[in-house]
């Protein structure tokens, strides 16, 4: 598949996917209490350790997975407080320091963006979604390091 196919295939997958498993924040979370430590955010550190792309850093839950088919891929799911605009400006701009470039935005508005970004030959996109109950944000990332290959 091309980077297109991919991005488009990912895109409508992902804001399904994101939608299915979307939760409640923990009482922690939806307090703020405890910010980007909560036990869930902290717990899922060790997996996503070795993450490729930068993970925004004011959040309230994450995990992160390691898929199976070729190409590898590699999935970060977390939530923020923060909303769409903040984390989409983040990613728009604070990727670069750890070598990823920018695509040109398809997506963005007030209720969800997609950020399509590149380093080398691999590439991640970005799916930034409003929170539960309207409330900060929730994302999705999906990174595949090594491209196609």
């Amino acid at each position: 598949m091309t980077h297109k196919t991919n991005l488009l295939f990912f895109l409508a997958s992902s804001m399904l996917l994101l939608a299915a498993c979307s939760q409640a924040p923990s009482e922690d979370a939806a307090s703020g209490k405890g910010g980007a430590k909560t036990e869930q955010a902290s717990a899922a550190g060790d997996t996503c350790k070795e993450y490729p792309v930068p993970i925004y850093p004011s959040r309230t839950e994450l995990r992160c997975e390691t898929g199976t088919d070729k190409p590898l891929r590699q999935t970060a799911y977390f939530a923020s407080a923060d909303p769409v605009e903040k984390v989409t400006a983040y990613y728009k701009t604070q990727v670069q320091s750890a070598g990823w470039t920018v695509d040109p935005m398809e997506v963005e508005g007030p209720t969800h963006s997609v950020v399509s970004m590149k380093k080398g030959k691999g590439y991640a996109t970005a799916v930034i979604n409003v929170g539960m109950d309207k409330v900060g944000s929730r994302t999705q990332i999906h990174a595949y390091p090594n491209g196609n290959g």
